[in-house]
């Protein structure tokens, strides 16, 4: 194990893995695995890609993706969206009971100051930048012309209305998630779009059923990982990704 809460020897960013050639390695990891020898990213990131989401999952995409078409028009779908994913949670209080300098050692100094950087503040900053961006670049210069103390001057006016953004949010909180599609009304779209139609068609059992995210197992109950996997693949589909630095969730959906 190179997970530092299992007390795992070289359980750090960039530790590379002891190679024995007559075993069969088994790793728990927290970090991308440094072992040239058997793998390496592209061929890691091949192998997550050809993996197939559950049917529920596939179902609430395919309702994430028909909302942000709704939302945004023709020629919208995740795939013309910007996603967005803000990881702001404070590590040390993130799981009860659970000693976050333990669990991630002297990382989680990194951690703690990223947590405080990526903020739903900076994130709802830089959206509405580009806003204001989008609406500059639909603004013209016509070459109409009007005397004005005895000289001649081009006049500025707008074309037709800027083609703002639509954003896929997903955020450790939904509170966040709340906050930004009152920002930008109209123009963001999360995950709760495609989970309650997959719940309507659930009810069968096993893999076609869709277990509620139970609060109390601090997001790490089967439908609450089923809701982070739509975000996952969501973002991933997006056409531009906004991430939080030293998120594994947000490097995954870049993978």
């Amino acid at each position: 194990s190179y997970m530092h809460g299992d007390t795992g020897t070289g359980a750090a960013f960039g530790a590379p893995l002891r190679d024995d050639p007559a075993a069969h390695l088994y790793v728990r990891t927290a970090y991308a695995v440094e072992a040239p020898q058997h793998t390496w990213w592209d061929a890691e990131n091949a192998a997550l890609r050809a993996l197939t989401p559950v049917p529920p999952i596939v179902a609430a995409l395919a309702a994430v993706n028909a909302s942000v078409v709704a939302a945004a028009g023709a020629g919208g779908g995740l795939g013309s969206a910007i996603g967005v994913h803000i990881r702001q949670a404070p590590v040390d209080a993130e799981l009860p009971g659970v000693d976050a300098a333990a669990v991630y050692g002297a990382g989680v100094r990194a951690l703690r100051k990223w947590r405080r950087v990526a903020t739903a503040g900076a994130f709802r900053a830089e959206m509405g930048a580009r806003d204001a961006a989008a609406a500059a670049a639909a603004a013209v210069t016509v070459p109409k012309r009007w005397r004005r103390r005895g000289g001649w001057r081009r006049r500025r006016r707008p074309a037709a209305a800027p083609a703002l953004p639509h954003w896929y949010v997903a955020a450790d909180d939904a509170a966040v998630v709340a906050e930004l599609a009152a920002a930008f009304p109209g123009r963001v779209t999360a995950a709760s779009a495609g989970v309650a139609a997959a719940v309507a068609g659930g009810g069968s059992g096993g893999d076609t059923d869709w277990p509620p995210c139970d609060a109390a197992a601090a997001g790490r109950s089967v439908g609450c990982l089923r809701v982070a996997l739509v975000d996952l693949y969501a973002l991933a589909a997006t056409r531009e990704l906004w991430g939080s630095p030293w998120s594994s969730f947000t490097e995954a959906a870049v993978r």
